[in-house]
């Protein structure tokens, strides 16, 4: 017998677990990266929450959560 939480890690289902995705944004002459997964999006309950939380992040705080900012030339 196993415990409720290796049973969950055991059984637990998900399309592309470990896939990585990068959002672009050009603001004010720079790219701004954000690298999200399934899990990222489960905390924001969705795509557009956490779109919407990455503009605010670039406008307000000039991109201090990015992952990588760019000047573009």
């Amino acid at each position: 017998m196993i415990g409720p939480q290796a049973y969950e890690n055991l059984f637990q289902s998900c399309p592309n677990r470990y896939a990585w995705h990068a959002l672009f944004l050009n603001y004010e002459g720079k790219e701004y990266m954000y690298m999200y997964d399934w899990e990222d999006l489960e905390m924001f309950n969705g795509f557009k929450r956490f779109l919407l939380s990455c503009a605010e992040d670039v406008q307000d705080r000039d991109g201090e959560y990015a992952d990588s900012v760019e000047v573009m030339a």
